[in-house]
């Protein structure tokens, strides 16, 4: 296995900090013509947390940047470089770009970043020990399309841009990785590019940790033999997805392992929805993919950005289950062919009641499929609805 290498530092006048998160791994690798690109973080405490933080951002900068010019007098084809690094909170956090160097080339560049520190009053502990190795997931892709849920969270709204508020995740940390929790599997939060292998009892502080230093992260509970896995995913515009993967379980039992996940985040999103979809990277929009079929007008709508404000009060369509408003209730013709629950905060868990009618194939038995449309009725996002809302604006 590779190594990994992280440098942490901590004020020289208190006791190195000792972490019970592991060392981060290296993330998914993509290859290009100029070798494998790898992206992690490294950590820098400032001594003194309220203290001006231009002049140790300076120095910090600085020594990036020495450790950079460095690493390209070495003569390497594909130099190492870092970038400049940004202060979030007491910590900074930059990227660093392996190119095709060999580890002990890597650990040369944290060796040229520490000498280059100099006197700031720090005391160093890296590199770090091997962390465990992240799951190659890839494979999974093979796998029958897994049962997931696509959520459209309740958003803070600036222009265009839709932002998940932080206290989504801190409200439910706990609940979710209690959730997700399956005996004997390893935890895994990603964060952006990274991902690094986590203790299952740390699983909720790493989700609380990552809300509001990356919009897209995740929690995966991962077993390869059997492969099963349980994943909440957050990511950008205030959207999110969880996904339950068991290969010796049908897809109905598996809706009634995800349905306790949806109901924990139900509060918070304006519309979810659930289907089946590709096992370990779901996507509004992989339909003709994991369901053999193209995405519709609206489930494309959806996938965007321009439609998001009207499914607080429109369904994209009829699925097995799906999280309503009273606004979405009001206009339906009938739920007959639906379980509904109160689940707080004025939304409702809708469950059809012959789960094995729309999970049992890749797609609804289309007489379950129709005979529901007919019922959502005006409650369905259509383009007449799409047109006269933006007549409206």
């Amino acid at each position: 296995m590779e190594p990994n290498w992280a440098i942490e530092k901590v004020p020289s006048h208190a006791s190195p900090a000792v972490s019970d998160r592991p060392w981060p791994s290296w993330p998914k690798r993509k290859q290009t013509r100029r070798g494998i690109s790898i992206v992690f973080s490294y950590v820098v405490t400032p001594v003194l947390a309220e203290a001006d933080p231009g002049p140790f951002m300076a120095q910090v900068r600085a020594a990036i940047g020495a450790a950079n010019v460095a690493a390209g007098g070495r003569g390497s084809i594909d130099p190492l470089w870092c970038t400049d690094g940004d202060l979030i909170g007491a910590d900074v956090h930059a990227e660093l770009a392996k190119g095709d160097l060999r580890p002990t080339e890597v650990e040369q560049w944290f060796a040229d970043f520490e000498a280059a520190l100099g006197d700031l009053d720090v005391i160093v502990a890296a590199p770090g020990p091997e962390a465990d190795q992240v799951p190659d997931l890839y494979s999974w892709r093979t796998l029958p399309p897994s049962v997931s849920a696509f959520m459209t969270f309740t958003a803070d709204v600036n222009g265009r841009m839709r932002t998940r508020p932080h206290r989504t995740v801190d409200n439910t940390a706990d609940a979710l990785s209690a959730w997700a929790h399956l005996p004997g599997a390893m935890t895994v939060v990603r964060r952006g590019l990274a991902s690094f292998v986590t203790s299952p009892s740390a699983a909720a502080d790493e989700l609380r940790t990552s809300a509001p230093l990356d919009e897209q992260h995740s929690l995966w509970q991962v077993t390869e033999e059997p492969r099963r896995a349980r994943v909440a995913d957050f990511g950008y515009q205030a959207k999110g997805s969880l996904q339950v993967v068991d290969e010796n379980r049908s897809p109905v039992d598996c809706l009634q392992d995800l349905l306790p996940g949806l109901e924990i985040l139900a509060p918070y999103v304006d519309y979810a929805w659930v289907r089946r979809a590709i096992t370990g990277s779901p996507d509004e929009r992989d339909t003709r993919h994991s369901l053999g079929r193209p995405t519709t007008e609206m489930e494309e709508r959806a996938a965007g950005s321009k439609a998001l404000h009207l499914l607080h009060d429109y369904a994209v369509d009829a699925y097995v289950a799906q999280v309503l408003t009273s606004a979405h209730l009001a206009r339906v013709e009938s739920l007959d062919d639906y379980l509904v629950e109160g689940v707080g905060n004025d939304r409702h868990l809708v469950v059809a009641r012959d789960p094995e009618a729309w999970l049992s194939g890749l797609g609804p038995d289309p007489t379950a499929l129709a005979r529901a449309r007919r019922g959502f009725g005006d409650a369905l996002l259509t383009p007449d609805v799409i047109a006269a809302d933006k007549a409206s604006r």
